[in-house]
């Protein structure tokens, strides 16, 4: 028979060795995850700048001198007399006075009560339209933002401009009650430049204002050709000037921008978190384990945010239409997590951005085509039957529909006509608008015997 061992009587350990066994356990833990952590922190801070030097060769702005080049003489610049014309404005011009400028020029006041309100509030606004006609002829505009700032840069000068705007409208509507039509389009010909001042600015909230003017420039066209009759040679200006307004770059102008804000935004968070991943700014000659563990945190979250950034670039030309659901909802949607903090934080409502663009350019369409209808049937006692009998007297004429890519939809009726986009919700309703302008149709009716655009 085989002999069993007898089992040995190991020594029992005492406090002080399991202490220092369990001291030893966690010095190997924290030195292996020091490691792995320094390793992924050297990867991705790597990463992440090759990616800013990809950025960088292709000519795009990374930093937020970038966004200032190349500089402007100012005997050049219509933005210094812009914001001139623009001083004080807010507090000038109440809120209840731009709702009621709002109402003149969409056309939902109109006749001589709409003449006497807008003479009135736009009365001690006047001097300011000289000065922004005079800025507009200078060739080149750029106003003056503190892109140092990341997403706290200030972009009153936008909504500002917005407001005048309106100011513009109005008083374009009061020449053309007064029966100063050639006045009333050169005022809406000067807004649609003054819209077209921001055309250049990376930033998304001017994008945004640019296409909010735009579309208030239209409602007010459309309110105006249905009450009186402009002169031709205006009119076919004004149609010429609108074909010129290209925004298939706006929203990539307008992401470019928001992309140097969030690189920035990234790097102070990052100071203001650690003050300096090595420990250098606490008077520690090695880094902590903790700082390396938040370094790389930081690198990681940053270089996802670049590569967001990057994609939504890729999505800045796509039509709305193209726009595959599952991507409008990673543009608009994006979902809160530790390691999407700076993506989730730092992105602004691309998806939104883009119905606008292609919103803003249906209703340009629209008033293009409502224009070369409104000369047809003065050339000819009557409307076309279709839109692509334009064609022949206007052979330049924009009849898509940016959000189903085929011609507007068009409709003769008893009174005028009918013509609609089909709009965000991709479906055609009709010619019916709904209560907000994602839902149902973009819809731009003439009722020529009443003399009224209803919406």
């Amino acid at each position: 028979m085989l002999r069993q061992k007898k089992p040995q009587n190991r020594p029992k350990q005492t406090p002080a060795q399991i202490v220092l066994v369990l001291i030893g356990t966690l010095v190997t833990y924290l030195l292996v995850t020091g490691c792995v952590f320094y390793a992924l922190h050297a990867c991705w801070q790597w990463q992440y700048s090759r990616e800013l030097g990809e950025i960088r060769r292709r000519g795009e702005p990374v930093t937020p001198a970038d966004l200032r080049k190349p500089p402007i003489p100012e005997s050049q610049n219509a933005a210094p007399m812009i914001l001139e014309a623009l001083r004080k404005l807010d507090d000038q011009l109440t809120r209840d006075d731009t709702e009621r400028l709002i109402d003149i020029a969409s056309g939902a006041l109109t006749g001589p009560e709409a003449a006497r309100q807008a003479g009135a509030i736009v009365g001690p606004q006047r001097w300011r339209i000289p000065l922004v006609r005079e800025a507009l002829r200078r060739p080149l505009c750029r106003f003056p933002v503190d892109w140092e700032s990341g997403m706290d840069a200030s972009f009153t000068h936008a909504s500002l401009l917005r407001r005048m705007s309106y100011v513009l409208l109005a008083e374009a509507v009061r020449h053309s009650e007064q029966g100063r039509q050639g006045d009333a389009m050169e005022l809406l010909s000067l807004q649609f430049d003054a819209a077209q001042s921001l055309a250049r600015e990376p930033g998304m909230i001017s994008q945004l204002c640019r296409y909010g003017m735009l579309q208030n420039g239209t409602r007010t066209l459309r309110a105006i050709v249905a009450r009186h009759r402009p002169p031709d040679a205006n009119l076919a200006g004004l149609s010429e000037q609108l074909k010129e307004i290209d925004l298939a770059d706006s929203v990539r102008t307008g992401s470019l921008g928001e992309r140097v804000m969030g690189i920035v935004e990234c790097e102070q968070f990052a100071r203001e978190l650690t003050g300096d991943a090595s420990g250098a700014a606490n008077g520690q000659r090695f880094p902590t384990t903790g700082s390396i563990m938040t370094g790389a945190w930081l690198h990681m979250s940053k270089l996802k945010y670049l590569r967001h950034a990057q994609w939504v670039l890729s999505q800045s030309r796509v039509p709305y239409r193209n726009i595959k659901p599952e991507d409008l909802k990673r543009l608009d949607d994006v979902e809160y997590g530790l390691t999407n903090f700076f993506v989730a934080t730092l992105s602004p409502w691309w998806g939104m951005a883009a119905s606008s663009r292609d919103t803003t350019i249906a209703d340009l369409n629209q008033a293009i085509i409502a224009i070369d209808l409104e000369l047809y049937r003065r050339q000819h006692g009557g409307l076309p039957k279709a839109l692509e009998d334009l064609r022949v007297t206007d052979p330049t004429i924009r009849l898509e529909d940016p959000f189903s890519g085929k011609p507007m939809r068009y409709q003769k009726t008893s009174g005028g006509y009918r013509m609609w986009s089909i709009g965000q919700n991709l479906r055609d309703d009709g010619g019916k608008p709904g209560k907000q302008r994602e839902e149902g149709d973009i819809v731009w009716e003439v009722n020529l015997e009443s003399g009224s655009s209803p919406e």
